[in-house]
């Protein structure tokens, strides 16, 4: 029997295929991780263009900077480190003045503690002379180193033989005076005046003050001016301190017919109690005054006081006659009535702040008749 073939197809049941199995999803695909990092370095790119930066390089092609910009910063920087030199300067400067400022302000402590420094309670105005038979602490100065002595208080030259009388001290009780130091004394002069008002006896004190300081100021630093613009001024200057030592001649510190400085020895002496403005105005600005009256006041027991003021005013304008009317007045009254003269006056016109006040007491007569010449 002869069997026909069947189709392949018809030889076997259909059967069906199952669906082909999908691969998983990557989260990212190749292509789309390259295309992020671009967009990124794009992004980071162009955000670094935008920011300003002190670096001009730039990574792959370098591009041109402008010119005008890298003068300009050039500009800029030399400007800043200059301004930077000159704030050195300027800081190093004033560190320097501080610093001098600050040595000043030191030497001038110390010289203050070795003029004041004195025990709690002593009174330099109270004390003794005591004689220095060695010589230790005296003389501070003698009259052939001094050229500035006038010769009626040259003792040694008008005739006295020893010279005994410049080995006294002033001792304080309770302490001792430091060594007088010229330096010192000029040092704290600097700048300022330091005027005698008063007689002859003043006028001593003046020239012993001359000769104690002249000596540390080299020749050709200083002078001595006498009868300045011919008045009753004498003034010794220090140049190198630009500090004077100065004599004015006031016997009574009021006026009277005694002023004149060199043509002074009246034998009827008359004065104006309440007349101090005319010798007054050389006083303002000095920053020590040292004031005296006293030895002119011991040739009568009574003074005699200028009657009215009209006299007066006409003598200051040069009339003649203007001291001719007074009345006599006993000595300590019109002492009394010129000293609250002088002293309205030094309350009125004295500022304590600026000037410093001394009243000298009464002081030995420079007059003598144990030597040739009298003059101690």
């Amino acid at each position: 029997m002869q069997h026909r073939r069947k189709p392949a197809s018809a030889a076997a049941p259909a059967v069906t295929k199952p669906p082909p199995s999908r691969r998983p999803t990557a989260p990212l695909s190749l292509a789309g991780l390259v295309v992020v990092i671009f967009l990124v370095a794009v992004f980071l790119y162009n955000d670094d263009a935008v920011k300003p930066t002190e670096t001009v390089a730039v990574a792959g092609r370098a591009r041109s900077p402008d010119l005008r910009v890298l003068h300009q910063q050039h500009d800029e920087d030399v400007e800043v480190e200059d301004q930077v030199v000159r704030d050195g300067d300027a800081n190093h400067k004033q560190a320097q003045t501080e610093d001098k400022q600050a040595e000043t302000t030191e030497e001038k402590h110390q010289q203050q503690q070795v003029v004041v420094r004195l025990p709690a309670g002593c009174d330099l105005y109270q004390g003794r002379w005591t004689y220095d038979a060695a010589g230790e602490r005296s003389p501070l100065y003698r009259e052939s180193e001094c050229e500035f002595l006038t010769e009626q208080v040259t003792c040694m030259r008008n005739g006295r033989r020893d010279d005994s009388y410049q080995k006294w001290r002033w001792q304080p009780h309770g302490c001792d005076l430091p060594r007088f130091d010229a330096s010192l004394l000029l040092e704290r002069l600097r700048n300022k005046r330091l005027m005698f008002v008063g007689d002859s006896l003043n006028r001593n004190q003046w020239e012993s003050m001359v000769c104690l300081v002249q000596s540390v100021v080299p020749t050709g630093q200083k002078t001595l001016q006498k009868f300045v613009n011919n008045g009753s001024l004498n003034v010794f200057t220090a140049h190198e301190y630009n500090a004077t030592v100065e004599f004015y001649w006031a016997p009574f510190l009021v006026q009277s017919n005694s002023d004149d400085p060199q043509v002074h020895s009246v034998m009827d002496r008359v004065i104006a109690w309440r007349a101090i403005a005319k010798h007054a105005n050389n006083w303002k600005g000095v920053d020590y005054l040292i004031f005296n009256t006293y030895i002119w006041w011991l040739n009568t027991f009574e003074m005699k006081v200028l009657k009215g003021s009209g006299a007066l005013r006409n003598h200051n304008k040069g009339a003649a006659g203007g001291w001719s009317k007074y009345a006599l007045v006993d000595r300590p009254v019109a002492y009394r009535e010129v000293l609250k003269t002088w002293a309205k006056w030094v309350d009125r016109h004295i500022d304590p702040n600026r000037t410093t006040v001394f009243f000298m007491g009464m002081s030995p007569n420079h007059i003598t008749l144990q030597y040739p010449h009298p003059l101690l």
